[in-house]
């Protein structure tokens, strides 16, 4: 028969031990690094993934203004396409251009076209650009070609 290989199991002592011991230590450091530096990372991110889902988006539309209202700063639009309403707030920072020149919104007036961007999102859209556009030279009527006299 062969002889069979016997294993010590007699405890580590003495400079075999301290050798374990700072293997150990090291796994852990390392090991707390890396997850410190994980919580740093999740607690810079958070708050970028916070404000990611409330970025409103832009949207532009056409269309004649129905009515404003200049003390609560509200204009309603009719969609040319649609022919739907919709209702629109402004603030400070809302441009409002007219003929490609900045004015107020007073020189916002029923029946006007404008072409708006507004963020849209929960609540009343608010209108980051209203433009009244340059008004288009009317065509000249078609006069009936005339023949020479004869």
């Amino acid at each position: 028969m062969a002889a069979a290989k016997v294993h010590s199991t007699a405890p580590i002592t003495g400079d075999k031990q301290k050798q374990k011991r700072n293997i150990d230590m090291k796994t852990n450091f390392s090991l707390v690094r890396k997850a410190a530096f994980v919580t740093m990372c999740a607690a810079v991110l958070s708050p970028a993934a916070l404000f990611a889902g409330n970025v409103l988006k832009t949207a532009e539309e056409h269309g004649l203004i129905k009515s404003v209202d200049v003390k609560t700063h509200q204009l309603v639009v009719t969609d040319q396409k649609t022919k739907a309403e919709g209702t629109f707030q402004w603030n400070d920072q809302t441009k409002f251009i007219e003929h490609g020149n900045p004015v107020s919104a007073t020189a916002l007036k029923a029946g006007l076209p404008v072409n708006i961007t507004y963020a849209a999102g929960s609540g009343t859209p608010m209108l980051e650009r209203v433009q009244i556009p340059a008004d288009k030279e009317p065509k000249p009527a078609a006069t009936p070609a005339t023949r020479p006299k004869s």
